[in-house]
């Protein structure tokens, strides 16, 4: 689906999706402000919460990942990625990632006083949908079990899975609510009661029960629960306080017309997922046993990503942030303030990332030898190639910001479709002989892959990406050397932001002036 707007966008609409040509004839209805009670969170103070509770939560994360790594066998840890890699790959089919699309739409929905209809009507589809799939994965369990873990004596652990998943997706599902009705600091401190709670859970159950993958399940299934509890208390109190519809939406219409929307949104989910896990996967179906079990291949992988992830996460948490604010400012047809603010955001992401990312692998010899109890000596050798992954992968996330708010989400697919090729490709080559060596070497060349896709395409659809983004990501190749050559790269981008030449000055006036708040 590849669409030109402009105007602010009806799927209710029109009746060609794939089509710009009828889309000015076709938009007749005058946008309404919606009148409501609810006070929305701005982005910059939305973003100093979430940079303080993330620092905390990673903070824990980060303590219960030392424990868990020094508690668990590298099989257990390989067995546990493996459960939630599973459940991040299947989650978007369970949902059909209608909430995907809460960030982009729910401002289109409130701007005709139809917000609470949809929200309902969201409800009602995806609490339809969900008990069929799992279903549908029970009974599929030993030959899901083959691909996913190995060996269908892990059945069990698929079974477990399924029972996680309930609370896994219901918080997921909420908090794409507030992040829609930008209140992004419910959906923050609900981010944080479930890391807490997951901290507090995982420590207890390993540290003075049994040290296996399925005591991390129980707890991980716990801290979602306690969370949705936390998220749907708000939801429900910001749902009452909706203005109350104008007119009713029509299921059949909307649906069909946001059909094609949100299958873009469950193609882009489902590849997403399958782009950063399907290393796993090919490790476990494809790794030569001269490299040790695979599950236990996977502990050794999985470890080298624990910091890089936290770093990663929190990026991608800020691009969902993002995300309803900017489509506020396309709705409204500030489109070059969409474009100044997706290009700040961009360079100043990639900053702290490659600053923290630096930091971090001077800090990795110790993490490893020491507080891992050198049990994951594998994961230390393919360090440097997970930590210029996620640095793309973030970066990244922040350009599709817009591409989701012009609706060119087809580029986004290509993008994630190529990189997932070059994975797939490099991985089936290299894996059996250099285990998750090759993998490594795979992910880092898919998300080179992505990014430049994105980058050359970015033009295509209106939005002048700044030539200091791609200096940021190729300096970002020195996390590849070593620390001393990453440490030099990171002093150079540094020291051009303070000399107004990577940030200008109009820039950092504009961040001091307006920041990405939308008025």
């Amino acid at each position: 689906m590849i669409r030109k707007l402009s105007h602010p966008d009806d799927p209710t609409q029109c009746e060609d999706t794939s089509s710009c040509a009828h889309y000015d004839e076709l938009f007749t209805e005058t946008v309404k402000s919606s009148e409501t009670d609810l006070k929305r969170d701005g982005f910059v103070a939305s973003v100093y919460l979430l940079i303080a509770l993330t620092v905390l939560q990673k903070g824990l994360g980060f303590v219960r990942s030392i424990i868990i790594c020094r508690h668990l066998e590298p099989e257990q840890l390989g067995l546990w990625s493996m459960t939630l890699t599973f459940m991040e790959t299947f989650v978007p089919l369970l949902i059909l990632s209608i909430p995907a699309c809460f960030g982009r739409y729910f401002e289109h929905f409130e701007n005709r006083q139809q917000l609470k209809s949809f929200v309902k009507q969201s409800a009602l589809l995806i609490g339809a949908c969900f008990p069929i799939g799992v279903v549908c994965l029970y009974l599929f369990r030993e030959s899901l079990a083959s691909v996913v873990f190995g060996g269908a004596q892990h059945s069990s652990m698929l079974v477990t899975s399924l029972f996680v998943v309930i609370p896994f997706s219901v918080f997921g599902v909420l908090v794409s609510m507030l992040t829609g009705m930008r209140k992004s600091q419910s959906r923050t401190i609900g981010e944080f009661v479930n890391g807490t709670s997951f901290t507090v859970l995982a420590i207890l159950l390993v540290v003075f029960g049994k040290a296996s993958a399925f005591s991390i399940a129980y707890a991980f299934a716990g801290s979602y629960a306690v969370a949705s509890l936390y998220a749907w208390t708000r939801v429900r109190r910001i749902y009452q306080s909706l203005a109350d519809d104008s007119k009713p939406l029509v299921w059949r219409g909307t649906w069909r017309k946001l059909a094609p929307v949100i299958f873009i949104f469950w193609l882009c989910d489902f590849l997403t997922n399958l782009f950063f896990t399907v290393d796993r996967y090919m490790i476990i179906n494809f790794s030569s046993e001269s490299f040790g079990e695979p599950l236990q291949q996977v502990g050794n992988y999985e470890a080298a990503h624990v910091m890089p992830l936290l770093f990663s996460s929190f990026m991608a948490i800020v691009a969902k942030v993002l995300l309803p604010y900017l489509s506020k400012d396309w709705e409204a047809g500030n489109r070059q303030t969409v474009v100044t603010k997706v290009n700040l955001s961009i360079k100043i992401g990639g900053i702290a990332l490659l600053v923290g990312s630096t930091c971090f692998l001077w800090f990795s010899e110790f993490l490893f030898e020491t507080l891992f109890k050198g049990k994951y000596d594998g994961g230390l050798e393919v360090l440097p190639f997970i930590v210029f992954f996620y640095v793309g992968s973030a970066m990244s996330f922040l350009i599709l910001n817009y591409f989701w708010c012009c609706e060119k989400g087809s580029y986004s697919i290509a993008a994630l479709v190529s990189g997932l090729v070059v994975n797939v490709l490099i991985n089936g080559l290299l894996i059996k002989t250099y285990g998750i060596y090759g993998a490594a070497i795979g992910t880092a060349a898919a998300v080179t892959t992505q990014f430049l896709f994105l980058w050359l395409s970015s033009g295509i659809i209106g939005l002048k990406l700044d030539g200091r983004v791609f200096l940021v990501y190729v300096i970002s190749g020195t996390l590849l050397l070593s620390p001393f050559w990453a440490t030099i790269g990171t002093s150079m981008i540094v020291v051009m932001s303070l000399a107004g030449v990577l940030l200008t000055r109009e820039e950092w006036r504009f961040i001091r002036r307006e920041g990405f708040e939308t008025h």
